[in-house]
């Protein structure tokens, strides 16, 4: 069963921001994965995750997680994007706070997670 948060992120953005459907497909997919990920690092709850309770870090674990296993670098992207969109509208809904969510580390605004290593690299050295 599918996180109630991500379902109905995932209606607001196929019917008010007309998301296609090949992009709604992938986020759903991308969520999923980090889904996974987060609810084995102790964020699972017993029908939904608990964002409010992440930090920046679990979403740069997840980056690096993919980066070990050696995802293509535009997949890494269009998944941390997912999660930036995802996050947004949680802080958006109330249901994460500006300094507690996956975003929401003191030195990061919630509103945008951390940014792949990969993508990091290309800015500073070109």
């Amino acid at each position: 069963m599918a996180d109630p948060l991500i379902e109905k992120f995932l209606l607001y953005i196929g019917t008010a921001k007309n998301y296609s459907p090949h992009t709604l497909k992938n986020y759903r997919g991308d969520l999923a994965q980090f889904s996974h990920y987060a609810a084995t690092r102790g964020f699972g709850g017993e029908n939904a995750l608990r964002f409010a309770e992440m930090e920046a870090a679990t979403v740069r674990g997840f980056g690096a997680d993919m980066h070990r296993r050696k995802m293509e670098p535009s997949t890494v992207e269009r998944k941390l994007s997912a999660l930036r969109t995802f996050f947004r509208y949680l802080l958006r809904e109330g249901a994460v706070k500006k300094k507690s969510g996956a975003g929401g580390a003191d030195s990061q605004k919630a509103e945008d997670p951390p940014q792949s290593a990969e993508r990091g690299r290309r800015f500073r050295h070109g």
